[in-house]
């Protein structure tokens, strides 16, 4: 069995069992494909939680040519081979020719990884795509990358209700003890009352320590990604970060899609429509603040931003709000 089959093989295994996962009818046909790498190119999707992400990456995969997956979390093996390759120079393998090799070994595991994937669903893609959402960082050598950003307190919103639909036992291993403690009232009384914060739209957010964990986190994630796509943009004549903007997306996606697709070279008109059934139109026509796919209003923080809350909000990232282009200066 080939390298890049017995990568496929594996990571078809662990992604098989999912309901609804079609990966689970081609584990048994890896070895009889032989052209499952066929040099195509790779594109990951970036961005906080609640940024849509999901969106971008369903936005490009109404696109003949593109495949785009998710969540490969791919990070949990390049961020530890990244340190391992600069946390001491007396480690041989912060040293030539071993860091190279640490290197090579990483992108190859990362792209068998994304071949055994996304190949199999759709054979004719050139482009193959993660969609993960976390920090934007340098994955493989030739990579494109979509980082989408979203205003922090619509975030902030779309979070809260996230983790309040995630129960007791995801919420315990996602925080710590203070905040969890919280999460888990608020998240029974939902859950008892689906209509609360509709009700009483100021409970949503009225713990200071939940808005600004939550406030610090998107603001830090903001300031690595402008720097992480600085320097990838900087790495060569044309760029590699195409910027998104969650905003633009739902003012203008026929446009903000045909730049994507020109990004990595393919022609738009090949593309599908838009559609609901694809859950690629700008927000949702029924919102059920229960589930996976809310609302994704734009500005829909004001609802439940009080003063306070937004005093939490600016101590924690007003910096970052401003420098996203949210806001023109912390007065808001």
């Amino acid at each position: 069995m080939t390298p890049v089959k017995s990568i496929a093989r594996r990571a078809l295994q662990v992604f098989a069992g999912r309901e609804g996962d079609r990966s689970v009818d081609c584990v048994a046909a890896v070895d009889d494909t032989p052209l499952l790498d066929r040099g195509q190119k790779l594109l990951f999707v970036r961005g906080h939680q609640r940024s849509g992400t999901n969106w971008t990456c369903a936005l490009l995969n109404l696109h003949p040519k593109i495949c785009c997956m998710g969540e490969f979390h791919l990070e949990q093996i390049a961020v530890p081979a990244h340190r391992l390759q600069t946390v001491c120079t007396w480690q041989f393998s912060t040293r030539e020719p071993v860091r190279s090799a640490i290197s090579k070994g990483i992108h190859d595991l990362v792209r068998g990884c994304m071949v055994a994937g996304c190949a199999p669903r759709n054979p004719g893609a050139e482009w193959l795509g993660d969609r993960t959402p976390r920090r934007l960082m340098d994955m493989v050598p030739g990579g494109r990358y979509f980082w989408i950003v979203r205003d922090g307190r619509d975030v902030l919103v779309s979070f809260s209700f996230h983790h309040l639909n995630a129960g007791p036992s995801a919420i315990e291993r996602c925080f710590p003890r203070d905040i969890a403690e919280w999460l888990i009232e608020k998240s029974e009384a939902f859950r008892e009352d689906p209509t609360i914060f509709d009700r009483s739209p100021e409970l949503l957010l009225g713990n200071e320590t939940w808005v600004r964990y939550v406030a610090t986190e998107w603001g830090r994630w903001y300031w690595d990604d402008r720097r992480a796509a600085d320097e990838l943009n900087s790495t060569g004549p044309e760029p590699v970060v195409m910027e998104l903007s969650y905003e633009k997306l739902h003012e203008d996606p026929d446009g903000e899609r045909v730049r994507m697709y020109r990004f990595l070279g393919l022609d738009p008109s090949q593309a599908r429509p838009l559609s609901e059934e694809s859950r690629t139109t700008a927000g949702y026509t029924k919102n059920d603040p229960t589930q996976f796919h809310r609302k994704g209003r734009v500005g829909d923080w004001q609802h439940y931003f009080t003063d306070e809350v937004s005093d939490w909000f600016k101590r924690a990232a007003g910096e970052a709000l401003v420098r996203a282009g949210y806001a023109e200066d912390n007065d808001w």
